[in-house]
């Protein structure tokens, strides 16, 4: 009786030395080259050599625009030009960068009595504001040294007067 149990401890044994090295074994058949190392998508990016710079030829020039003679002198004054004014209706220029202009208009919204801040987007350059009833977003965005504000309905539409145009009117204030 002794052999017997003996015979199936044996076997047992053996049964889980067995099963213990097949699976612990798989790191020795494996290859040592990483083959995931030399994928095509982790290689570097390669920039064709005539993509390094922009075309400097003749076609590629901005064209320069000829001012009507009975146009007046300053028609061609740029927008940051004008600094603080206000270029059209529903709109005014803050001469500051982007990103201090929204600091400054986020600051100026929240400290307004009235308007309530809604979500913003920086990414996107707008806030969303309750004032006096309508629900509308202040948008700014960048215009070479200055930014330009404006307010324009949830659907994109510019909005040039009503609560829109007051807030507007108060930034402008209140920022200058």
């Amino acid at each position: 009786m002794i052999t017997r149990d003996t015979g199936i401890r044996y076997a047992l044994i053996g049964l889980i030395a067995v099963t213990l090295v097949s699976t612990s074994g798989c790191g020795w058949f494996r290859s040592k080259k990483d083959p995931y190392k030399n994928a095509p998508e982790n290689r570097p990016l390669e920039i064709p050599p005539d993509l390094d710079q922009p075309k400097t030829d003749p076609t590629m020039q901005i064209p320069t625009v000829k001012r009507a003679s009975n146009a007046p002198a300053n028609a061609g004054a740029s927008i940051s030009s004008v600094p603080q004014a206000l270029v059209n209706e529903g709109q005014f220029v803050l001469a500051d960068t982007l990103d201090s202009a929204w600091r400054r208009v986020g600051l100026a919204l929240d400290r307004m009595d009235g308007v309530t801040v809604g979500t913003r987007s920086e990414a996107l350059g707008t806030t969303e504001v309750a004032y006096k009833g309508q629900t509308f977003l202040i948008r700014l965005r960048a215009q070479a040294n200055t930014t330009e504000i404006s307010a324009v309905s949830t659907d994109g539409r510019s909005l040039a007067g009503g609560p829109a145009a007051e807030l507007l009117g108060l930034l402008k204030t209140r920022l200058g």
